[in-house]
């Protein structure tokens, strides 16, 4: 009956899935999922799908699989074009390159957002 379930979970041969549909379906309705993990340990169109059907009210989640230089792919830009689920993705490192990839996909972050405010 928690308003916030928060995922702490290392990932390991065992915590892999963890997060499936018995879970999700046993959340309170209305309630955010914040996981500051690793996306393999839930299913991104599950999660799209308890969003989406009001289950839960939002999420906040780190994309741990997904580096910045992927930033392009469908699963991030799913999850991403969803108003009430909040991305962050993997950072590698501090250079020249990981700064440009961070900047592109900021801007595309902040374009997708402008969208969805129109």
């Amino acid at each position: 009956d928690s308003d916030i379930v928060i995922d702490l979970i290392a990932r390991n041969p065992d915590t892999v899935g963890i997060y499936n549909k018995d879970f999700f379906s046993s959340l309170k309705k209305d309630s955010y999922f914040i996981s500051i993990t690793e996306g393999l340990l839930w299913d991104t169109d599950m999660l799209l799908d308890y969003v989406n059907n009001g289950t839960l009210a939002g999420a906040a989640v780190h994309i741990g699989e997904i580096g910045v230089e992927e930033s392009r792919k469908t699963t991030y830009k799913k999850l991403i074009q969803n108003p009430n689920i909040f991305v962050t993705a993997k950072i590698p490192s501090r250079c020249d390159r990981a700064a440009r990839i961070c900047n592109d996909m900021m801007i595309d972050n902040i374009e997708e957002y402008l969208k969805s405010d129109s």
